[in-house]
């Protein structure tokens, strides 16, 4: 039983623990793969846990809830719904986002609730402090104060004593365009409901909810308790009596609904974060290899005395799962530190493009753990597969010769070019292909696969080409090498080429890394200048005018129309178009406007409607034509405009038509508070502010189905003599304090919309910066690997004069042309890279047409990555070719 024990500790756990520094840079490479995978994973893990939990905080035990988006409905559905068998229990609920005044951009979630009904939904707990009176007091006597003061609210204890806020104290919220005062009655311990939005919750009396956030006769929504049994059956009965514009569904199906927001977003930050795995594989591969030349004596002894192949393709496969669990286990590590700042980026994007969301810690699961160890391992041991057959195949004669390891001629790499041709070809026709399972109602869930695969298949098909494109270069720039850099330059060249297998990994490995950020530049410049153009084009009022909190995302920020006739008449303004959008669901139908087969559903959720949430906006279409711009993909705007405000007919973004297959003369079907609304598409109009679709209306259209009174902002539009700043100060003047009003300028917002684009690409630089350091590594552990191949010849070239400095030069030389060749290749693989993300996965995902813009910069800025990367790998090679001694080196001569 010893001896393999024996073997196992010799051949792998001793080389190990003796090549500190060798293991060090594999293990860190390992690590940091490991770590930007997981890390994304968990950010995305956290921010989607944090929704649920709040979804599941604020709808406590409700089983089905009727809800109709943003613009509510009436409560008289009340009484239809209450009558409805197999209801429990309901509790109608009014629910607005307000900011809290006096606070950098805090916002609340206020439930308007039924304080005697509600107990039996929602878990509530005040304790002897938090309750005004001082006294410990049943649940409902404890918020009796709500039903009797209209300007009574509950805080949660953590929102409190964060902002400094106690029993007692006033609140102050902007809602719409009034700042009100609220009087806090109690503060509820972190239970149940206190746990949503990480404590940014606050309860009061439904009716006084209702008069503050304008919502007299009106609910968001109704909850309601139902045995699970019975849910089928009351899902069909209200969607038979309700109008078409409420929704009847489990509150989990919102949770699914914003996984399904998030998924583009997420996915594509996971497969950015895959490019470090796969530069931490060339890595390990280079570093067993290297394990490979420095144990070849003990290799060639152990199959003398009568070692298998097997056994020794156990053992390197064995070092590989050991390296792995290592380079897990600090990626693990890395992972939470890392998670920590991709969370903080993360969630104040989504936060600024989807949903808002408080995240305070990272989300682990006994699953990420596994992962982040088998990932680490499999990875090892994929990369060690060439390797270990490498290994077993020494042949003990040749390997218990004293001496350096025989160069061998590098040959079969045009056969290998071969491979790389094909997969180019593979990746090709994948750019080609549709997402799988497109269809009307999955299509706004597609994802782009054989995007993702064309990507994966141009990279591993550029790697096939590069030995073959390695020597081709250095036969082009060998004489140039030589009457340029002298001895030193030609022995470089020579030395790329006489370690060809070594030299092309670590050349890929930097190339794989240079690529990813080629392509993501290309195609964040790309997105940012027809961004840009766009704004310019289409953001053409002079000022905009909104309440406060419409700059608080998710805050509630709507004004009566009557401001429209009072901004019209002041001096200076030419026009006022009012801008309402709303977020609803939109069901997914053909062309002519009946539902599509909705794909099977489970037994509970029966009779469910396939649905999307989309953003239907509205405004005067007659000021749009005279003073606005929309892009519109064809047809003449003007024409457009007039056939839609004059016919009644809908216009559409392209996201909207790419998602869902709808193109102008086509029949839409919105479900509206009056029913069913068949409107034909007048035009589709380039639109980059939302990803998931969105649809115009004029707003005479608009107020006759959805009966909504109130308007999100005004775009003021001046004479051409007027003076801005003075218009827009007496505006401030005018509606400022006593409306709670703000007046940006075109300016400002265009740098507002900028600012938050680059904000949503923060992320992809962290990614792109680990990717080339583990390439770093890669370089460094190759050059290690090649001096060790040649170790005689270094010995040979000291021997006859060659100086260090001379030595040092040969492999910083040969460092800088490994980083010159892999600046050229990721140029050419990073362009097509970029047509992948910017015409398929960009297309897939999220409907957009960017138009492309190759950014000059990217030159200089990649080639001084490149040889910053290339000499800092070099250097310690260098350093330690330097000391190698001649005698040593020479000694089997």
């Amino acid at each position: 039983m010893k001896g393999p024990f024996l073997l196992l500790n010799h051949l792998v756990v001793r080389p190990v623990l003796r090549e500190k520094i060798k293991m060090l840079l594999t293990v860190t490479g390992v690590a940091l793969g490991v770590a930007v995978f997981l890390s994304i994973r968990l950010a995305n893990l956290s921010i989607l846990d944090s929704f649920k939990t709040s979804l599941e905080s604020v709808s406590g035990r409700a089983t089905l809830e009727v809800s109709a988006g943003e613009a509510g409905f009436d409560e008289l559905v009340l009484p239809i719904v209450r009558e409805e068998e197999g209801i429990q229990r309901l509790t109608p609920v009014v629910q607005a986002t307000a900011l809290v005044a006096g606070t950098k951009g805090e916002a609340l979630l206020v439930l308007g609730v039924d304080v005697l009904g509600d107990a039996p939904f929602r878990d509530y707990k005040t304790s002897d402090d938090a309750v005004e009176t001082g006294s410990s007091r049943p649940y409902v006597d404890s918020l009796m104060d709500l039903l009797w003061d209209p300007q009574a609210v509950v805080l949660t204890r953590k929102f409190a004593e964060a902002h400094g806020f106690t029993v007692g104290s006033t609140l102050k919220l902007a809602v719409d365009e009034k700042v009100l005062e609220f009087k806090v009655k109690a503060l509820l311990e972190q239970e149940g409901l206190a746990k949503a939005q990480s404590g940014h919750v606050a309860i009061m009396d439904i009716a006084a909810a209702q008069v503050a956030f304008n919502k007299v006769g009106k609910l968001d929504r109704i909850d309601l308790i139902v045995e699970d049994s019975k849910i089928p059956e009351v899902i069909e009965g209200l969607r038979a009596k309700l109008p078409p514009h409420l929704t009847v569904e489990r509150p989990q199906t919102r949770n699914l609904q914003v996984q399904k927001m998030l998924n583009s977003f997420q996915q594509n930050l996971t497969a950015l974060s895959t490019i470090a795995l796969l530069v931490g594989m060339f890595l390990i591969y280079n570093t067993l290899s290297i394990s490979v030349v420095r144990r070849r004596k003990e290799i060639g002894t152990l199959r003398a005395v009568g070692v298998t192949r097997g056994q020794i393709r156990l053992f390197f496969v064995l070092e590989a799962i050991f390296i792995g669990f290592l380079g897990s286990l600090l990626g693990l590590l890395l992972a939470l530190l890392l998670a920590r700042g991709a969370l903080e980026t993360m969630a104040t994007t989504v936060s600024s493009l989807y949903i808002p969301v408080h995240v305070e810690r990272i989300t682990w699961t006994p699953e990420i753990l596994v992962e982040g160890l088998l990932l680490g391992i499999l990875v090892s041991v994929l990369s060690a597969l060439v390797p270990v057959i490498e290994a077993s195949q020494v042949p003990p004669k040749e390997a218990l010769q004293e001496g350096a390891y025989p160069l061998k001629k590098p040959s079969g790499y045009w056969k290998i070019s071969l491979i790389g041709g094909f997969l180019l070809g593979l990746a090709y026709l994948a750019a080609l292909q549709k997402p799988p399972l497109e269809d009307l109602t999955r299509a706004p869930d597609a994802t782009p696969v054989y995007g993702y695969m064309s990507a994966l298949l141009l990279v591993l098909g550029v790697a096939f080409l590069t030995p073959a494109f390695t020597v081709l270069f250095n036969r082009l720039v060998n004489p140039l090498l030589t009457w340029l850099l002298k001895a030193e330059g030609k022995l470089a060249g020579n030395y790329l080429v006489q370690t060809l297998g070594r030299t092309t990994l670590a050349i890929t490995a930097l190339m794989t890394a240079l690529t990813m950020v080629v392509g993501v530049t290309i195609m964040v410049s790309s997105f940012r200048k027809t961004v840009e153009i766009w704004i310019h084009e289409t953001v053409t009022g002079d000022l905009i005018v909104a309440p406060i909190s419409r700059f608080t995302h998710g805050a509630e920020a709507k004004v009566p129309e009557e401001f429209v006739e009072e901004l019209k008449a002041m001096d200076g303004v030419a026009a006022v178009d009012p801008v309402r959008t709303l977020k609803m669901r939109y069901t997914a139908r053909d062309l002519k406007g009946s539902p599509t087969a909705p794909p099977p559903q489970p037994p509970a959720d029966k009779g469910r409607r396939t649905m999307a949430e989309i953003v239907l906006a509205s405004g005067d279409l007659r000021v749009v034509k005279e003073y606005g711009n929309l892009l519109f993909l064809e047809g003449d705007k003007n024409k457009i405009l007039d056939q839609a405000r004059e016919k009644g007919q809908a216009l559409i973004s392209e996201s909207f038509s790419v998602k869902y297959g709808v193109n102008a003369g086509d029949l839409l079907t919105l479900d509206s508070p009056l029913g069913e609304l068949q409107i034909p598409v007048a035009g589709v109009f380039y639109s980059y502010s939302t990803e998931h679709g969105l649809i115009v209306l004029d707003r005479r259209l608009f107020k006759k189905y959805w009966g909504d009174p109130f308007v999100n902002s005004f775009t003021v539009y001046l004479k051409p003599e007027a003076d801005l700043e003075k218009v827009r100060g007496e505006i401030l003047n005018r509606f400022g304090e006593t409306h709670n009003m703000t007046v940006i300028t075109n300016r400002t917002l265009k740098e507002n919309i900028l600012e938050i684009f680059d904000q949503t690409f923060a992320i992809t630089s962290a990614l792109e910066l680990i990717a080339i350091l583990v390439a770093i590594l890669g370089i460094t552990n190759a050059l290690l690997a090649s001096m060790l191949e040649r170790k005689r010849e270094i010995g040979v070239l000291r021997a006859v004069g060659a100086t260090g400095s001379q030595v040092m030069r040969v492999i910083l030389y040969e460092a800088g042309l490994m980083g010159i060749i892999s600046h050229l290749l990721s140029l050419i693989t990073g362009l097509f890279l970029s047509f992948i993300l910017i015409y398929v996965i960009n297309k897939q995902s999220f409907g957009w047409t960017i138009q492309f813009f190759f950014p000059l910069f990217l030159i200089p800025k990649s080639l001084l990555i490149v040889l910053v990367t290339s000499m800092l790998a070099g250097y310690f090679p260098a350093r330690r070719a330097v000391k190698l001694q001649v005698v040593d080196a020479l000694q089997y001569e």
